[in-house]
């Protein structure tokens, strides 16, 4: 089955338009191949349910498509040791100090030669679509493979006019308002002691509270000295679990049991419908969720 635990959330513009046709043949042409033994990062598209052919899956106005990563890890440690050698013998041998430039040089020689020997890793990197809500999310933890599968998407599709969903207010306020007038908090949402706060006068300052109640009197002085909520865990409509961070990012997504057992109450023996069942409701759940952050925030509507 299929549950996202992660959601970078991006808005696509009025103009984007989705033909499920013209994009299959689009994606066709970026195939998944694995690293050869030079390359460092291999990206191509994958059939997005499992033991079937098409790269994009439908349900309803909900699309999913999948970017296989496969990555040769290199340990610094050891191109590291392998350049102290070399150096170490041209040291000896000729007598003479390696300077910068040359230990570069030196450098990339070694990765050269070693690259063909690395491991490889591969990574799933899931894409869900929604053209209707003009809602594109990524399953991906850092901004960093969020960036690169998004513009991989772009060069396969020509086009992929997104930004990521942003706040018109500083959600930090808005989370530590919560904490501080639990009233102002949405009806469908449960506060979890589970928080990172900062101060405004030091954002190096970082304060993580774990398993501590929420209105003990530890973080309320953290809070009548000015801290603010970076990030903190809820509870959404006792269906999703998850952190909701200052940059309106979603993170460590856990959906509730009753969840999971309709899918598994929805879908057959096999895996397709078993990915097909766990989709359909994943993606309704987060389309609902992310409706509501924007809500509450008060996000930029895609333009």
């Amino acid at each position: 089955m299929l549950w996202f635990k992660n959601a970078q959330v991006y808005t696509l513009s009025d103009s984007f338009e989705f033909d499920e046709t013209t994009a299959e043949e689009q994606l066709q042409q970026y195939l998944f191949g694995p690293c050869q033994k030079q390359q460092t990062v291999s990206l191509g598209w994958v059939p997005a349910i499992p033991d079937t052919d098409a790269l994009i899956h439908r349900s309803g106005n909900n699309y999913l498509l999948c970017v296989k990563r496969q990555e040769r890890l290199l340990p610094g440690a050891v191109v590291n040791e392998v350049l102290a050698e070399k150096v170490e013998a041209i040291q000896l041998n000729e007598d003479r100090r390696v300077g910068s430039k040359e230990r570069q040089t030196l450098k990339d020689e070694v990765i050269f030669e070693l690259l063909p020997q690395a491991f490889l890793r591969s990574t799933l990197n899931y894409v869900f679509l929604n053209p209707v809500k003009k809602l594109l999310i990524v399953n991906v933890a850092s901004d960093k493979r969020s960036d690169e599968v998004t513009a991989f998407m772009r060069d396969s599709l020509g086009s992929l006019p997104v930004k990521m969903l942003s706040s018109d207010c500083q959600p930090a306020p808005v989370l530590t308002s919560w904490l501080e007038n639990p009233e102002s908090a949405p009806e469908q949402v449960l506060l979890l002691p589970d928080l990172e706060l900062s101060y405004s006068h030091n954002p190096d300052i970082k304060v993580r509270l774990k398993n501590l109640e929420l209105e003990s009197d530890e973080l309320q002085m953290h809070l009548s000295e000015g801290a603010l909520v970076q990030q903190i865990a809820l509870s959404w409509q006792e269906r999703i679990d998850c952190v909701i961070n200052h940059k309106v990012q979603i993170k460590r997504l856990r959906f509730a049991d009753l969840l999971t057992e309709q899918a598994l109450n929805d879908a057959g023996d096999d895996k397709a419908s078993q990915f097909d069942a766990s989709f359909t409701i994943m993606a309704e759940m987060l389309v609902q969720l992310v409706e509501d952050i924007r809500h509450w925030f008060q996000t930029r509507q895609p333009s």
